[in-house]
């Protein structure tokens, strides 16, 4: 009846298999329904801040663990980590002209209030020349592995060794931040 007119079929489809059904005639697919896109996953990100800052404080340090500084954070997630940056500012007095050195100790404690059980130990010694007798430390440290809930982290200084010329060690100036970081997916 319609010898001398070509026909094209367009037949909808709802999928990109069912349109390969189709070769002989001209299909039109339509686009992929939009989805609503998830917001990313938190993983990486610094979710808890704490600081403590104490200038000047002049705490005289001596053979125990004395209690600089501290943070407290509430870790919600197991797979959790803490981040953890310090700096103590130490002085070296010496009895005389002459030069004297202290080796202190910096540790961090995790619910310990007592100071038994420290997670992170640094040390260092600080130089009275004659001239300079200061000294700061500074430190990085993450806990992989704190537990839930809220945890109070405690600096603390102390003594480890002296030459005879060193009369004592004196913490100046404290600085000490944590903060929760969301685990990696």
């Amino acid at each position: 009846m319609h010898r001398n007119k070509t026909y094209k079929i367009v037949q909808r489809c709802c999928s990109e298999q069912e349109c390969k059904k189709y070769t002989k005639i001209k299909a039109v697919c339509p686009p992929e329904p939009q989805r609503e896109k998830e917001p990313p996953a938190s993983s990486g990100l610094l979710t808890e801040f704490d600081q403590n800052i104490v200038i000047p404080t002049f705490i005289e340090l001596t053979l125990l663990p004395t209690l600089l500084a501290t943070v407290t954070l509430n870790i919600d997630d197991l797979g959790d980590r803490v981040w953890f940056t310090g700096t103590v500012q130490t002085r070296v007095s010496t009895g005389a002209p002459a030069p004297g050195f202290v080796q202190i100790a910096l540790q961090i404690f995790r619910n310990d209030p007592t100071f038994t059980s420290s997670i992170f130990l640094i040390e260092d010694v600080v130089v009275n020349s004659g001239f300079v007798n200061g000294n700061a430390t500074t430190f990085t440290f993450v806990d992989l592995s704190p537990p839930t809930g809220v945890n109070t982290y405690h600096l603390t200084g102390q003594i480890l060794s002296t030459d005879p010329q060193a009369t004592g060690a004196f913490v100046e100036k404290t600085v000490f931040t944590g903060a929760e970081i969301e685990a990696n997916s």
